[in-house]
């Protein structure tokens, strides 16, 4: 593609519940993810995802290569094209995953992703009731918003509650985590300025709740 990709305006997963699948709770063993919008970290033209609802995915693999995700953009440094993420509404995804970490900002359950890119925008979205059902003492995590690999890009504006880990780690260095936005890496300027994140009511597990996490590396 020569110009430029937009994605706007589509309902992905409708109201019912596990709308979009993939394994089956208490049965799958092998990894499995699902993910509502991906984007390719080679296309190296500008894309604009917005207003699009995302909604009811699941992924059921107790395996450390599972993952369910609202909007994932694939990790690169080298794609200097700018994403622009915006007004979009994501909610009721969940995962069993046993996936630890947050490597180029992929942890087990993410609302919105943003892995590449230069002057990058993810604003004016809303993500909710993201969730991982693993009760493991394993370093997993849950996470709003994760970036990584991208350069001078801007999180602003965005509204980000109910994180939910039932992870049951108690280690002071490796806990389990819910994070509302979650910076792993990135290049030169990375301002996140003007988000709400409301996380930790209601709560079962273990998890250590962090509102934005700068685990810059």
């Amino acid at each position: 593609v020569t110009g430029s990709y937009l994605i706007a305006n589509n309902a992905i997963g409708n109201g019912n519940i596990d709308d979009m699948r993939s394994g089956i709770l208490g049965f799958t063993t092998g990894p499995s993810s699902a993910t509502g919008i991906s984007i390719s970290a080679l296309q190296n033209a500008n894309s604009y995802v917005t207003g699009n609802a995302i909604r009811n995915i699941s992924s059921f693999g107790s395996n450390g290569g599972s993952y369910v995700a609202g909007i994932y953009s694939a990790n690169s440094t080298t794609n200097t094209a700018s994403i622009n993420i915006s007004g979009n509404t994501v909610y009721d995804l969940k995962t069993n995953s046993t996936r630890t970490g947050s490597a180029s900002a992929h942890c087990s359950a993410f609302g919105i992703n943003l892995s590449s890119g230069t002057n990058s925008l993810v604003t004016d979205n809303i993500v909710y009731n993201i969730s991982n059902l693993y009760s493991g003492t394993t370093n997993t995590i849950v996470a709003g918003i994760t970036h990584s690999d991208g350069s001078n890009a801007t999180i602003a504006r965005n509204t980000v509650y109910a994180i939910l880990n039932m992870g049951t780690a108690t280690s002071s260095t490796l806990p389990s985590i819910s994070s509302g936005i979650l910076v792993r890496s990135g290049a030169n300027d990375i301002r996140v300025q003007n988000n709400m994140v409301s996380i930790g009511s209601s709560t079962v597990g273990n998890s250590c709740f962090i509102g934005i996490m700068m685990n810059h590396a």
